[in-house]
């Protein structure tokens, strides 16, 4: 059959199997028909697909049959929708050059993401001047620098553009883009070589700008003009300033803003009241933010959600945070707020998420906040918390989340909080906790992730394990486990996630064991007495995507001959 009666026999299948073709004029701001097939082809890449995802539409496998053979079709043939989805299907699967470009650029092509493909150069872009594009991804393009950014100029319909990590551009980059005025959202994070901002001052259409770790960034005041502004990422801006927060509190629409790692102080603080419709807010690690900023924040009452992890405020600071009844999210990790805050905190009925890691709590802090019914994640990492106060988490019957590591809680404790039934991750990453803790937990059966990383696990306490039939990740690193421990965990077959370094009584048997767990993901084996004889029977985990073998006996040589083995392997670390 020639390739003209192929391609006339795959419209006519078309034609009466698919839906019809998206218009040529199609609006700027319409979202494509086949939208929803384009963002299938991203969550499933060929290299790493899934024999447990949902089935593939047959618009979808059409796209990728034809792709697998793409030079022996006629492209300008095909519906306008199926040339796009064949095209996002050869970015998905990385098998994409210049010549590609220069065919598919003749199409209707209205989005194209080229993420992390390094070999995408400036003229590339050139081959797209026809076509309507509404969404452009050009993320860790490295290659990418101001001139190419003249290509997107004549492009007035795109609503979505990401440049983030592209390391080449500069604010001249950032002129060249200054008409398109349609943007919805646009991603310049890592783009380290930025000074202004000024550039986008005519994007009125702005809903979400992210600028993280742009380093080198001021001169935010000419943003104060984008009045549909609803989100803006400014985490590790290090030169942002409080001149530059009073400029983004003249914002009407702003609904969250990241300021993590900024230079802003209480000052700053005191300009954000104003956003009064303002629901998520992360000032993490912000040095400058103490006792006044935190009281000005009361004054914020739409937030839901606030993270105020590494900052200097204590007890003084929370106790103006009461009036924030919205609250679902509140970290305040690392901070001195101790158990005095914690009455406060109280007051926050709809919390679902707090977050305690390293402040100074004890067991009366606990009590304050047991009243917290519908909290799902709890975090007490490294806090002055005993076993005698997990009594207080008994009527927090949602918890789906909860950390002890490095607390002084230990076995007994666990058995105070057996009967938090929903759990689905556990960490108890301590020296206190033993093989009785395990025991203890048993009836958690929902568990999926169990972090005993540090924890005085022995081989006889792994059948403590066997319960824990739905667990998709397991940290066990504490040196009691030998091979016999590892036998135990065959009965995981949930698996996906294991890291059983710094137990050097393991050995070559146990990855006899280990190959009995096919939906391996991540496997590491840091410090076991694995051998170069060992390694091989780990070539039944065809769904292994990182292995780690350093400080084991296992030569690189041994490592090459596996490699072949594992085809969805993509990092091994020896």
């Amino acid at each position: 059959m020639s390739l003209t009666d192929r391609v006339r026999e795959l419209k006519q299948l078309l034609g009466k199997l698919l839906p019809r073709t998206v218009s040529r004029s199609r609006k700027a701001d319409e979202e494509p028909c086949h939208e929803a097939c384009v963002a299938q082809l991203r969550r499933h890449r060929p290299r790493k697909r899934s024999a447990s995802r949902a089935p593939d539409s047959l618009l979808v496998l059409t796209a990728r049959s034809i792709a697998r053979d793409v030079h022996s079709f006629d492209i300008s043939q095909l519906p306008p929708d199926l040339a796009q989805l064949v095209f996002s299907e050869l970015l998905c699967s990385s098998t994409i050059d210049e010549a590609t470009f220069r065919i598919f650029g003749k199409q209707n092509v209205y989005e194209f993401d080229c993420s992390e493909h390094s070999s995408v150069t400036d003229s590339w872009l050139g081959h797209f001047g026809g076509c309507p594009l509404h969404r452009v991804s050009l993320a860790s393009c490295v290659q990418i620098t101001d001139a190419g950014l003249r290509h997107l100029a004549p492009h007035f319909r795109l609503t979505h553009l990401d440049l983030s990590h592209c390391l080449q551009l500069t604010d001249d980059g950032l002129d060249h883009i200054r008409g398109l005025t349609n943007l919805r959202a646009l991603s310049l994070e890592g783009c380290e070589e930025l000074r202004q901002v000024s550039a986008l001052a005519s994007m009125h259409k702005l809903r979400t700008l992210n600028l993280m770790r742009c380093t080198a960034i001021t001169g935010l005041h000419h943003l104060s003009g984008m009045r549909q502004l609803e989100t803006v990422h400014l985490g590790w801006c290090t030169s942002v300033t409080d001149a530059d927060v009073r400029a983004l509190a003249r914002l009407p629409s702003l609904r969250k803003l990241d300021l993590a790692r900024t230079l802003v102080s209480d000052m700053g603080v005191f300009a954000l009241q104003a956003l009064t419709g303002l629901q998520r807010l992360t000032m993490a690690g912000c040095a400058g933010v103490g006792n006044g900023a935190v009281g000005a924040l009361g004054a914020l009452t739409s937030l839901r959600h606030l993270d105020l992890r590494w900052c200097t405020f204590g007890d003084k600071g929370v106790v103006h945070l009461s009036a924030l009844t919205n609250l679902e999210t509140l970290s305040m990790a690392y901070s001195l707020a101790g158990d005095p805050s914690m009455a406060v905190v109280a007051e926050l009925t709809q919390l679902q998420h707090l977050d305690l890691d390293s402040c100074p709590i004890t067991n009366a802090g606990l009590q304050s906040i047991s009243v917290l019914t519908n909290l799902r994640h709890l975090n007490l990492s490294d806090t002055a918390t005993t076993d005698h106060g997990m009594c207080c988490l008994a009527r927090m019957k949602r918890l789906k989340y909860l950390n002890l590591s490095h607390s002084g809680v230990g076995d007994l404790g666990l058995a105070a909080i057996a009967h938090l039934t929903s759990l689905e991750e556990l960490c108890m990453d301590s020296r206190l906790f033993t093989d009785q803790g395990l025991k203890a937990v048993a009836p958690l059966t929902r568990l999926r992730a169990l972090d005993v990383f540090g924890a005085r696990i022995s081989d006889a306490g792994c059948v403590h394990l066997r319960p824990f039939r739905r667990l998709e990740r397991l940290e066990c690193c504490g040196n009691g486990v030998g091979d016999e421990g590892v036998k135990e965990l065959i009965w995981l077959q949930s698996l996906r996630h294991l890291c059983l370094g710094q137990n050097p009584r393991i050995s070559d048997k146990s990855m006899l064991f280990l190959s009995g767990l096919g939906q391996l993901r991540t496997l590491n084996l840091t410090g076991t007495a694995l051998t170069n004889n060992g390694i091989l029977p780990l070539r039944a985990l065809t769904n292994l995507e990182t292995l780690t073998l350093k400080r084991t006996r296992v030569k690189q040589s041994a490592v090459e001959r596996l490699r072949p083995l594992l085809p969805n392997l993509h990092s091994l670390n020896c």
